[in-house]
């Protein structure tokens, strides 16, 4: 189910941000604290979800965030 395989595909996603970060900074022009910034954001995400807590809305201003909020 998506509860028990989400946990793990969110793992790799921030294995992947943290293997792959300078890569990331120089395609995209992002700083050290926006790849942690998100990291931080997705490891709260799996840890609520694990523990079935209350998710917290995405921030961002766009149209991809509104759709999923």
């Amino acid at each position: 189910s998506l509860k028990e395989r989400l946990p793990i595909i969110l793992t790799k996603v921030i294995d992947y941000l943290s293997r792959e970060s300078s890569k990331i900074k120089s395609l995209h022009k992002a700083s050290d604290e926006d790849i942690r910034g998100l990291i931080q954001y997705i490891t709260k995400l799996k840890n609520d979800l694990v523990t079935n807590k209350k998710y917290d809305q995405l921030t961002v201003d766009t149209p991809e965030a509104k759709r999923w909020n």
